[in-house]
């Protein structure tokens, strides 16, 4: 067995446990709503990804992804991105195009497509 294959992991399916997070909460239970659409997330500081840390990554952006916030990586190594794509990480949920090469590109990504959502122009209605 060589080094590559023992990088390469044995199961990546999703956690048999997932969160309904449209269900209905106990009355004593309350969770404020979170007014969210985009999370960029920069690995520029990531050398290496284990298969705990894929799984953890993939499960993560699956859950993002249910309850319909759009994730976004930039900055990502090559070889981690090569290392992904050997490891079978990206379905239909997952995709290569959530991956950008600078934060500004993803950015620009965001505002694009959240102006076209609203019909106007989101950085007026943005407080920082």
């Amino acid at each position: 067995m060589n080094v590559e294959d023992s990088d390469r992991p044995s199961d990546l399916n999703d956690p048999p446990i997932r969160v309904n997070w449209n269900a209905e909460l106990p009355a004593n239970i309350s969770v404020p709503t979170v007014d969210l659409h985009s999370l960029i997330l920069d690995f520029s500081a990531v050398s290496f990804l284990d298969i705990s840390a894929m799984k953890g990554l993939r499960t993560a952006l699956k859950e993002f992804v249910r309850v319909d916030v759009d994730v976004y990586i930039v900055s990502c190594d090559a070889y981690i991105l090569e290392k992904l794509h050997s490891c079978l990480f990206f379905d239909e949920e997952i995709l290569t195009s959530m991956f950008f090469p600078t934060l500004h590109d993803a950015v620009l990504h965001v505002l694009e497509k959240h102006q076209e959502d609203k019909g106007g122009t989101v950085i007026k209605d943005t407080k920082l």
